[in-house]
Protein backbone atom coordinates (compact mmCIF):
# COMPACT_ATOMS: atom_id res chain seq x y z
CA UNK A 1 0.00 0.00 0.00
CA UNK A 2 1.69 3.56 -0.89
CA UNK A 3 2.08 5.92 1.40
CA UNK A 4 2.30 9.23 -0.87
CA UNK A 5 -0.04 11.60 -0.90
CA UNK A 6 -1.71 12.89 -3.99
CA UNK A 7 0.09 15.80 -5.86
CA UNK A 8 -1.33 18.08 -8.35
CA UNK A 9 -4.36 17.88 -10.85
CA UNK A 10 -3.72 14.58 -11.47
CA UNK A 11 -4.71 13.56 -8.52
CA UNK A 12 -8.49 14.48 -9.30
CA UNK A 13 -10.67 11.43 -9.04
CA UNK A 14 -14.32 12.65 -8.79
CA UNK A 15 -16.46 15.11 -10.29
CA UNK A 16 -18.92 17.36 -9.24
CA UNK A 17 -22.49 16.69 -10.37
CA UNK A 18 -24.88 19.41 -9.05
CA UNK A 19 -24.21 21.76 -6.40
CA UNK A 20 -27.47 23.35 -5.14
CA UNK A 21 -27.37 26.51 -2.91
CA UNK A 22 -29.16 26.77 -0.08
CA UNK A 23 -28.35 30.25 1.09
CA UNK A 24 -25.76 32.73 0.50
CA UNK A 25 -22.46 31.01 1.51
CA UNK A 26 -24.01 27.43 1.97
CA UNK A 27 -24.41 24.51 -0.59
CA UNK A 28 -24.87 21.25 -1.23
CA UNK A 29 -22.35 19.32 -3.29
CA UNK A 30 -23.12 16.69 -5.33
CA UNK A 31 -19.60 14.69 -6.53
CA UNK A 32 -19.40 11.62 -7.91
CA UNK A 33 -16.28 9.40 -7.45
CA UNK A 34 -14.39 7.75 -10.66
CA UNK A 35 -14.57 4.56 -8.65
CA UNK A 36 -17.62 4.27 -6.04
CA UNK A 37 -16.49 4.34 -2.71
CA UNK A 38 -18.31 1.46 -0.56
CA UNK A 39 -18.90 1.62 3.34
CA UNK A 40 -20.56 4.61 3.15
CA UNK A 41 -22.61 5.53 6.35
CA UNK A 42 -24.65 8.50 7.97
CA UNK A 43 -21.96 10.47 10.33
CA UNK A 44 -18.93 9.57 8.17
CA UNK A 45 -16.75 11.81 6.23
CA UNK A 46 -14.59 12.19 3.59
CA UNK A 47 -12.04 14.41 2.87
CA UNK A 48 -12.07 16.30 -0.13
CA UNK A 49 -9.46 18.72 -2.01
CA UNK A 50 -8.14 20.90 -4.76
CA UNK A 51 -4.97 22.10 -5.88
CA UNK A 52 -3.83 25.47 -4.79
CA UNK A 53 -3.25 28.37 -7.02
CA UNK A 54 0.53 29.10 -5.58
CA UNK A 55 1.74 25.51 -5.53
CA UNK A 56 0.98 21.72 -7.28
CA UNK A 57 0.12 20.93 -3.65
CA UNK A 58 -3.25 19.45 -3.05
CA UNK A 59 -5.35 21.80 0.01
CA UNK A 60 -7.68 18.72 1.66
CA UNK A 61 -10.61 18.91 4.11
CA UNK A 62 -12.86 16.51 5.79
CA UNK A 63 -16.81 16.79 5.13
CA UNK A 64 -19.02 14.80 6.75
CA UNK A 65 -21.85 13.34 4.50
CA UNK A 66 -25.51 14.35 4.58
CA UNK A 67 -28.51 12.31 4.43
CA UNK A 68 -32.27 14.19 3.58
CA UNK A 69 -33.96 11.68 5.69
CA UNK A 70 -37.11 12.93 3.58
CA UNK A 71 -35.41 12.42 0.41
CA UNK A 72 -32.87 9.73 0.32
CA UNK A 73 -30.24 9.76 -2.33
CA UNK A 74 -31.67 7.96 -5.56
CA UNK A 75 -28.07 7.06 -6.68
CA UNK A 76 -25.98 5.35 -4.08
CA UNK A 77 -23.06 6.58 -5.39
CA UNK A 78 -23.22 10.68 -4.87
CA UNK A 79 -21.61 11.93 -2.00
CA UNK A 80 -24.19 14.68 -0.84
CA UNK A 81 -21.91 17.09 1.50
CA UNK A 82 -23.23 20.35 2.62
CA UNK A 83 -20.31 22.83 3.00
CA UNK A 84 -20.04 26.30 4.19
CA UNK A 85 -18.13 29.09 2.51
CA UNK A 86 -15.27 30.28 4.79
CA UNK A 87 -14.57 33.48 3.43
CA UNK A 88 -10.37 33.32 4.77
CA UNK A 89 -10.35 29.44 4.62
CA UNK A 90 -8.07 28.28 2.04
CA UNK A 91 -10.62 25.22 0.51
CA UNK A 92 -14.15 26.84 0.05
CA UNK A 93 -13.46 30.19 -1.47
CA UNK A 94 -12.01 27.92 -4.39
CA UNK A 95 -14.50 25.43 -4.09
CA UNK A 96 -17.38 27.61 -4.64
CA UNK A 97 -15.86 29.42 -7.47
CA UNK A 98 -16.33 25.55 -9.16
CA UNK A 99 -19.57 24.14 -11.33
CA UNK A 100 -21.10 21.17 -12.31
CA UNK A 101 -18.36 18.88 -14.29
CA UNK A 102 -15.36 20.25 -12.59
CA UNK A 103 -12.72 17.76 -11.00
CA UNK A 104 -11.81 17.66 -7.58
CA UNK A 105 -9.89 14.93 -5.05
CA UNK A 106 -11.62 12.71 -3.14
CA UNK A 107 -9.86 10.65 -0.78
CA UNK A 108 -11.39 6.98 -1.60
CA UNK A 109 -11.87 6.08 1.98
CA UNK A 110 -14.63 6.57 4.24
CA UNK A 111 -14.28 7.63 7.94
CA UNK A 112 -16.17 7.86 11.01
CA UNK A 113 -17.61 6.18 13.93
CA UNK A 114 -20.02 8.41 15.70
CA UNK A 115 -23.44 7.01 14.18
CA UNK A 116 -27.25 8.18 15.43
Amino acid sequence: MSTDKPVGANAYNAAIEKIRPVVDGLSIFLIRPDEPITGRLPGYFVSIGLVGDASDQLLRRPYSLIAIIASPPTDPELLELLIIRVPEGGLTPPLFEQSAGDRLYVRPKMLGTYRV
